[in-house]
C-alpha cells in the first residue's frame, strides 16, 4: 500500500499488512482494533491521531522526522518491538506507558519505571557502570556513574571527570541531614544498625584515619596496624557517654579518668582494676608508686638497690619496711641482716613485746647506751655489754642523763669487788650520794680480755616523790695484779619529776692512785632489752 496520503475517521479491522507502508500524513481520531500491524517498513512525514491502539505493532524500521500533535502519543500497545528507531527530530508526548508505565533499556520486561539492564563497563576501577549522567559545560565531561555489578554482588556510585579520573561526589551540597539505615536522620550524618553498629575505616596498608575540624582547632584520630594514636590542635579529647564527660586527653598527652584536669601522664579519680597485673617501670632504674591519703600523709613504694621498700611522707618521705633481694624484711631499717629485722617496738594483742636494740660503739674515752624509759610501756630494762680497755690499772665510772637533758644523781651505791682467789675477802665501796658519777669497778686491766657486764634497772612508777630507778649489776672482768674478779652493785638514780625519763647510761675510764698516767679508752658492743 503507497499513498501520499490516508484520512480516516475510524478504522477497524482486523489486520492490516503491507510489505511496505509509505505516508506523507497518516491523519485519524481513532485507529483501533488491530490484532496485527506489520510492515518491514512504515515511512512518513507526519502521523497525527488522538489515539492509536493496537494488541501488537510489529516493525523492522520506523523512520519518522515528528510525533506529534500534542496528544497522547503512541500508547497502549501490549508488545512495540522495533529493530531500528531513527531520525526522530522531536519526540513530544505527555506519557510514553509500555507495560503499565515501565520503561526498560536492554529488556522487554522493565520491573520499574525505568529499568536498565545490561553488562557493567568500567570507566573506573571497580566503578560498574550501566547509566551514565554527564555535564558537557567543560571539555571534559563530568559524569556520575551508576551501576551494579553481579559476579561480585555490589553496587556503586562514583563521580569521575572524563580522562582525568575520581572526583568529589556531595551529598546534599546545599544542607539537610544524610542518613543511612534510617528514613530519618536527625543529625548531618546518622547510621543505624540494629545488630552491630560500627564505623570500619580501612586503607592501605590496614590503616584509617578521622579528622575533625573546628574554626583553627582539629581532632585528628586513627589507626595502623601496629598503633592507636590521636593529635589536637588547640583542643581535647573527651568521652561523654551520657552527655557528661567521664575520660579527656589533653593537648599534652595526659589523660584524666573522672578528672577534666589531668595533673599526671594518666590521671585516675576513683577506683582501678588490674585483673592480671599491673606493670610499672621499664627495668632500667628505680620506680615509685605514690599513694595519697592526706596532703600532708602520704605512702610510697619504691624500687632501688635491689630492695623494695615501703616510705611514709609526713613532710619527708622516710623509709618504715624494706625487703631486699634476699628476703630478708626490715622494720625501721633500710639494711635487713636478719630475716626480720626490727628496729622499734613490737606488741602483741595491744602490748609491746620486749624490744631488743644492740650497737657496736669505738674506743673512746666513754661508751653510752641508751635507755627507753620515755616509753610509758617499757618499765624494765636489762643491759649486756661486752667491754674491753686500753689501759690497765683503770677505774671505770658510771653516770645517767635525763630526757631533760641532765645530769642524774645516784644515791644509796654500794659496790662489791670479789678476787677469784680469795672470795672470802671482798672489797666493799658505799656512797650515800647524792651523786652525779659513782664507782663502777677499780683496779681493771686490759691485756686484750673484754669485760662481761649485766646490768639490770626497773622504771620507776611513783609520781609524788622519791623518783627513784632501782638498779643493780653484776661485772666480771680483770682486776690489775690479781686476775678474774668480779663487781656487783646496787643503788638507785634518781629523777627531779614524773616529767623526765632516763634516756641513757655511760661508762668513763678514770685513772687510779698508782695506776695508769692515763685512763686509756673504752670499746664495747652492747645490746639492751627493754620489758613491760
Amino acid at each position: 500500500m503507497s499513498t501520499n496520503y490516508l484520512a480516516l475517521r475510524s478504522s477497524a479491522v482486523p489486520a492490516l499488512n503491507a510489505v511496505n507502508l509509505t505516508l506523507s500524513t497518516l491523519t485519524g481520531s481513532t485507529i483501533t482494533a488491530l490484532s496485527t500491524f506489520t510492515a518491514p517498513t512504515v515511512l512518513y512525514s507526519t502521523l497525527k491521531g488522538s489515539t492509536m491502539s493496537g494488541l501488537i505493532l510489529n516493525l523492522s524500521s520506523l523512520t519518522v522526522s515528528s510525533i506529534n500533535n500534542g496528544a497522547p502519543g503512541v500508547s497502549a500497545y501490549s508488545t512495540l518491538n522495533v529493530s531500528t528507531l531513527n531520525a526522530v527530530s522531536t519526540l513530544t508526548t505527555s506519557s510514553i506507558n509500555v507495560t503499565t508505565g515501565a520503561v526498560g533499556i536492554g529488556t522487554a520486561n522493565p520491573r520499574r519505571a525505568l529499568d536498565v539492564v545490561g553488562a557493567p563497563s568500567y570507566p573506573l576501577t571497580n566503578a560498574a557502570t550501566q547509566l551514565s549522567l554527564s555535564d558537557s559545560s567543560n571539555s571534559a565531561l563530568m559524569n556520575l556513574l551508576l551501576g551494579t555489578n553481579a559476579t561480585n554482588n555490589y553496587a556503586s556510585i562514583q563521580a569521575s571527570l572524563s580522562g582525568t579520573g575520581p572526583e568529589p561526589l556531595a551529598l546534599n551540597p546545599a544542607g539537610g541531614n544524610v542518613g543511612i539505615g534510617t528514613t530519618y536522620p536527625q543529625t548531618t550524618l546518622q547510621l543505624y544498625n540494629s545488630s552491630n553498629p560500627k564505623i570500619y575505616l580501612n586503607g592501605p596498608p590496614y590503616n584509617g584515619f578521622v579528622s575533625l575540624t573546628t574554626g583553627s582547632a582539629a581532632l585528628d584520630f586513627g589507626f595502623d596496624t601496629t598503633s592507636i594514636s590521636g593529635s589536637t590542635t588547640g583542643g581535647i579529647i573527651r568521652f561523654m557517654p551520657n552527655g557528661s564527660e567521664v575520660m579527656r586527653i589533653t593537648n599534652g598527652g595526659s589523660v584524666g579518668i573522672g578528672t577534666n584536669s589531668p595533673s599526671y601522664t594518666l590521671d585516675i579519680v576513683g577506683s582501678a582494676r588490674a585483673t592480671t597485673g599491673l606493670n610499672v617501670g621499664n627495668g632500667t632504674g628505680a620506680v615509685a608508686l605514690n599513694l595519697y591519703d592526706l596532703a600532708t600523709a602520704s605512702w610510697q613504694i619504691t624500687t632501688g638497690g635491689y630492695n623494695l621498700s615501703i616510705n611514709n611522707n609526713s613532710g619527708s618521705w622516710t623509709n618504715r619496711v624494706t625487703i631486699n633481694q634476699s628476703g630478708q624484711v626490715g622494720i625501721g631499717t633500710n639494711s635487713p641482716a636478719q630475716t626480720l629485722d626490727v628496729y622499734g617496738a613490737i606488741a602483741r594483742s595491744g602490748l609491746k613485746l620486749p624490744r631488743v636494740d644492740y650497737g657496736v660503739i669505738a674506743a673512746g674515752s666513754s661508751i653510752t647506751i641508751p635507755i627507753l624509759f620515755s616509753d610509758t610501756q617499757y618499765n624494765m630494762v636489762e643491759i649486756r655489754v661486752k667491754y674491753l680497755l686500753s689501759n690497765s690499772n683503770v677505774n671505770i665510772n658510771l653516770s645517767a642523763t635525763s630526757t631533760q637533758p641532765a645530769a642524774l644523781n645516784f644515791s644509796e651505791v654500794g659496790l662489791t669487788s670479789i678476787p677469784y682467789n680469795n672470795p672470802s675477802a671482798p672489797t666493799y665501796t658505799s656512797t650515800p650520794g647524792p651523786t652525779t658519777s659513782i664507782l663502777f669497778a677499780n683496779n681493771a686491766e686490759s691485756f686484750y680480755i673484754e669485760g662481761n657486764l649485766l646490768f639490770r634497772m626497773i622504771r620507776t612508777s611513783s609520781t609524788t616523790s622519791y623518783y627513784r630507778n632501782h638498779y643493780s649489776y653484776d661485772n666480771v672482768y680483770c682486776w690489775s695484779g690479781v686476775g678474774t674478779a668480779r663487781g656487783s652493785g646496787m643503788g638507785h638514780i634518781d629523777l627531779t619529776s614524773s616529767t623526765y625519763q632516763i634516756a641513757s647510761i655511760t661508762l668513763t675510764t678514770a685513772t687510779t692512785s698508782g695506776g695508769a698516767s692515763t685512763p686509756g679508752t673504752i670499746s664495747c658492743t652492747w645490746s639492751t632489752t627493754h620489758y613491760n
